[in-house]
């Protein structure tokens, strides 16, 4: 799951509107209750792009939800982000 600065949503990389991404969730949610969620954002997007994206991932029964950050602090730093 992503996000962009914009509010666009993501979902394996696809982009779909909020409509169709609840629908996706509740899907999977009914295959794989126990599913672990990954969320992405763009280092421009807004928080309340990534509140709304959560709000949706809730709503749809999903509580294992884990961040993917890239830091700018390890850039440079060896090994870092492999």
């Amino acid at each position: 799951m992503s996000v962009d600065k914009d509010g666009h949503y993501f979902f394996d990389k696809d982009e779909v509107n909020a409509d169709d991404l609840q629908a996706r969730l509740l899907k999977v949610h009914q295959s794989d209750p126990d599913a672990k969620v990954f969320v992405r954002g763009d280092r421009d997007t807004v928080h309340g792009n990534v509140v709304h994206l959560l709000d949706m991932l809730r709503s749809a029964g999903f509580y294992k939800i884990s961040f993917e950050i890239k830091s700018e602090a390890l850039k440079g730093v060896p090994g870092a982000g492999t």
